[in-house]
């Protein structure tokens, strides 16, 4: 092993790591092995973490002690540390720019797409287990659990707070915030819902697309395109 001003330090545990480039790595790992870190500042803090991968300027900039990322792309997963006191982000993967970008807690979160999940940084409760796929993909979620967004802006333009909401197709979802447990399937369908979203089942092209806003609108069903793409309000009894 050695350190970052070249010296050798003999066997003290950095074994098997491969670093490439300017500031690489360079707070002198001296036990972390299995790593792979290539670009401007990527893996910069690394100390202790394993077995991550890490390809990008600032890419994994701030990991310490995680093990098992995957982060590849300019800035890239670049604020995961060692997050809640223990290795909670081991296992993440962030790929494209700014995938992943904000993350400091959360486990179990995959990224892949041009800022998927980028504003993502999970809370005190530790939320996490996101699939973000597509361009922009849950682009300004914040928190949330068990969300899987498949699409360019799916789940993207919200800052979503809610949980375990599957949607898939061109901007499904889009503005979803505290809306949970949606199910959205076709380009645009339920792009208009946001709080008081939940429960709904919408498939189809801009199907249960309209305004629907911050009113309560729950456990509908629409299947077809344009269905019920209308602007809906709370029903009153």
């Amino acid at each position: 092993a050695l350190s970052n001003a070249g010296t050798v330090l003999g066997d003290v545990g950095a074994d098997f790591n491969v670093f490439i480039g300017h500031q690489v790595a360079d707070s002198n790992p001296t036990a972390a092995t299995h790593n792979v870190g290539m670009g401007y500042q990527s893996l910069s803090a690394l100390t202790l973490g394993d077995s991550n991968v890490c390809i990008g300027a600032s890419s994994g900039y701030a990991i310490t002690t995680a093990n098992h990322t995957v982060f590849i792309g300019h800035s890239a997963g670049e604020a995961v540390t060692v997050t809640g006191g223990s290795n909670v982000s081991d296992g993440t993967v962030g790929i494209g720019r700014s995938a992943l970008a904000a993350l400091t807690s959360g486990s179990y979160n995959t990224a892949l797409g041009y800022r998927a999940l980028e504003t993502f940084e999970a809370n005190t409760l530790n939320h996490g287990e996101n699939t973000a796929i597509g361009y922009y993909a849950m682009q300004a979620a914040t928190t949330g659990t068990e969300n899987t967004a498949v699409g360019k802006g799916a789940l993207g333009v919200g800052a979503l707070t809610g949980d375990a909401n599957t949607v898939v197709g061109d901007n499904a979802g889009a503005a979803l915030t505290s809306g949970e447990k949606n199910v959205a399937i076709g380009a645009y369908a339920l792009d208009g819902g946001s709080t008081e979203t939940d429960f709904n089942v919408a498939i189809g092209y801009e199907c249960l697309g309209g305004s629907i806003g911050t009113e309560v609108v729950n456990d509908c069903v629409a299947i077809g395109a344009y269905a019920l793409d209308g602007a809906l309000v709370a029903a009153t009894s």
